[in-house]
């Protein structure tokens, strides 16, 4: 008798599917995090060392394995502009008023990244901001 047999897929660190789907991009979230840039690819390589911990936009976080974040820099002055979605700090709701509004970017491309090393919130986007970002992706996409 012949057995059916699943194939398992192998899936690599930090692999990207490759794009969001128009559920992802319907559930997006918004909120801002602290992350693990161990966790990410996005600023892996700055030199001379990379920082600890960078700001990422949630786009989903349904089950507890893993979470949909797109990276956010302050200074895409080497990067391609068009790869960068503008954030005024107008569009930026901080958890706490003391912490410094400030203008940011958002890269288009998201990345998947362990649940856990998705840090403390801090913040969230206005709702605004949010329809014009999720609107900037599909256009991307």
């Amino acid at each position: 008798m012949f057995r059916a047999y699943k194939k398992k897929r192998s899936v690599a660190k930090n692999e990207q599917p490759a794009a969001p789907s128009e559920m992802v991009l319907g559930k997006a979230e918004g909120f801002i995090f602290w992350c693990d840039q161990r966790a990410l690819i996005f600023g892996s390589d700055r030199y001379p060392v990379p920082s600890d911990s960078r700001p990422v936009v949630s786009i989903m976080r349904d089950d507890l394995v893993h979470a949909i974040v797109l990276p956010c820099t302050r200074n895409p002055k080497t990067w391609d502009p068009m790869n960068f979605f503008k954030l005024e700090p107008e569009h930026i709701l901080m958890r706490k008023e003391k912490q410094q509004k400030t203008q940011s970017f958002v890269y288009w491309r998201y990345e998947t990244v362990p649940h856990l090393s998705v840090g403390k919130k801090i913040g969230m986007l206005s709702q605004e901001a949010r329809i014009a970002l999720f609107h900037w992706l599909r256009h991307r996409y």
